[in-house]
């Protein structure tokens, strides 16, 4: 059957009248035919996006919010370098284990932080005292014992306004 396009030279126009349900199939659509135009509101579905089509310069500024991001999408992987800050870090999110050895050192650790109960026993040693800063109300009752005392150090100078001082005294004082 010869294929009738024209008559007296004039193209032939049909009305979707004409047109079987189903009679217009993809294979008798001209490339470019289907234009944006000519596309419903809402017709083009998930299940009709080809798997890698959605490309990052298709995707709109601020189209992706928090809600459209899967549990466990985000990984160390895709975050840029420098992009987690102190101000996105929650309260309690860096712990112990999280912090590298050497990381905290004198000038990160605030004044009046270190307590007594974070001193381990022993940690305060001879080595760490400054000069001068075990002071007599330091020094708790009877901590100064007759073996602590250098020879000579307790003169009769250091011994005025005592009347009488006896060597028993001297001893119970120091014993």
């Amino acid at each position: 059957m010869p294929n009738i396009n024209s008559i007296n030279g004039n193209p032939i126009v049909l009305g979707t009248s004409g047109i079987d349900d189903s009679g217009v199939t993809t294979s008798k659509l001209a490339n470019g035919s289907v234009t944006e135009e000519k596309i419903a509101t809402s017709s083009v579905t998930t299940s009709k996006i080809a798997n890698g089509s959605v490309t990052s310069d298709k995707v709109s500024t601020g189209a992706i919010t928090t809600e459209k991001i899967a549990s466990g999408a985000v990984t160390t992987s895709v975050i840029a370098d420098g992009s987690v800050t102190t101000p996105k870090l929650a309260d309690g999110s860096v712990v112990s284990g999280k912090i590298a050895n050497g990381s905290v050192t004198t000038e990160k650790i605030a004044g009046g932080a270190v307590t007594t109960a974070a001193l381990d026993t022993g940690a305060v040693t001879t080595a760490k005292m400054s000069d001068g800063s075990i002071t007599t109300e330091k020094l708790g009752s009877g901590s100064v014992t007759g073996d602590k005392l250098a020879d000579g150090a307790v003169t009769l100078d250091k011994l005025s306004g005592f009347n009488e001082v006896t060597g028993a005294q001297i001893q119970a004082m120091f014993s």
